[in-house]
């Protein structure tokens, strides 16, 4: 896997000045999201405000970590679920953006 398509890893440790231990402890917390468990209930109840707040967080979070491509999923699925729509096709990609960052992660974290 090409950990770079998913991780910009130089620029998150810069965001936390250099810390890269801080860096991977907050890397491992994304494996574990309660965010995602919260944005996958919501979708299933179809509570697109609710949805919306989640994957608001998730966006944050994968901004602020330099998971760029998560980043950017997140802000697409925030910014439709904003207008109440809950697309399966969007939710899809989505979450496969969001395993394959979790795989990139786990292979990030475990050198």
């Amino acid at each position: 896997m090409n950990v770079l398509a998913y991780i910009n890893e130089e620029e998150g440790i810069t965001r936390l000045a250099g810390n890269k231990d801080f860096y991977y402890k907050l890397l491992r917390k994304v494996v574990d999201s309660k965010e995602i468990s919260g944005l996958k209930q919501a979708i299933k109840e179809k509570d697109a405000v609710k949805a919306a707040e989640f994957a608001h967080a998730i966006k944050g979070v994968s901004g602020n970590l330099s998971l760029t491509l998560l980043f950017q999923q997140s802000g697409i699925l925030t910014e439709a679920l904003r207008k109440g729509i809950i697309d399966r096709e969007m939710c899809r990609k989505f979450f496969h953006c969001y395993d394959k960052t979790v795989s990139a992660v786990k292979e990030l974290v475990s050198d």
